[in-house]
């Protein structure tokens, strides 16, 4: 039996998130700041008319590195909708045999490591599975949903200006017009 992996690479490691949860693959997207967000969300992105976290993954593995956006963009499902994972490169997809997958030993696990769903093998090297709902801690995925509730209804107040002002000049154009008949 065989899963199918994205393979992409966070400061020359590799790591994969199990296919049927990638929804796309991106190169370099705009990045809008999204305040209050917990720190590895470096802003928010538009995928097919909806806002998209992105989290930086150099960030969330704390890596050290510090990134530019200028870098491939992964979006996963998860169970709040949609979140980007902000990687160095994605190097392939390729598939990985199920029996080769190993759990994570309990002596690593913690907090801290609990997005790593397991080590798979792909051509012969050893590859960290991502799961793809615990990207986020639970503290940081509340956090997030709040910093992303305050732009939405930013969003939906700009909306509701935009529409606003429309009117206003539509109905200024009708009385001007009205005035000169």
């Amino acid at each position: 039996m065989f899963a199918t992996q994205v393979i992409f690479g966070v400061n020359n490691q590799k790591y994969s998130f199990n296919s049927l949860y990638v929804r796309a693959v991106e190169h370099s997207v705009n990045v809008t700041m999204l305040p209050g967000a917990p720190g590895c969300i470096v802003g928010v992105t538009e995928l097919r008319g909806e806002w998209v976290p992105i989290c930086d993954l150099n960030t969330k593995f704390n890596t050290g590195v510090v990134g530019s956006y200028d870098r491939d963009v992964i979006f996963v499902n998860y169970s709040q909708g949609c979140i980007g994972c902000l990687v160095d490169a994605v190097h392939e997809i390729g598939a990985v045999t199920e029996d080769i997958q190993m759990k994570l030993p309990g002596i690593i696990q913690s907090d801290k490591t609990s997005y790593v769903e397991g080590i798979v093998r792909h051509k012969d090297e050893l590859v960290t599975a991502i799961h793809h709902e615990s990207i986020l801690t639970p503290n940081e995925a509340a956090q997030l949903s709040v910093a992303m509730k305050g732009l939405l209804r930013r969003k939906e107040e700009e909306k509701d200006a935009l529409l606003a002002a429309e009117a206003a000049r539509k109905e200024a154009e009708k009385k001007n017009g009205g005035d000169n008949a």
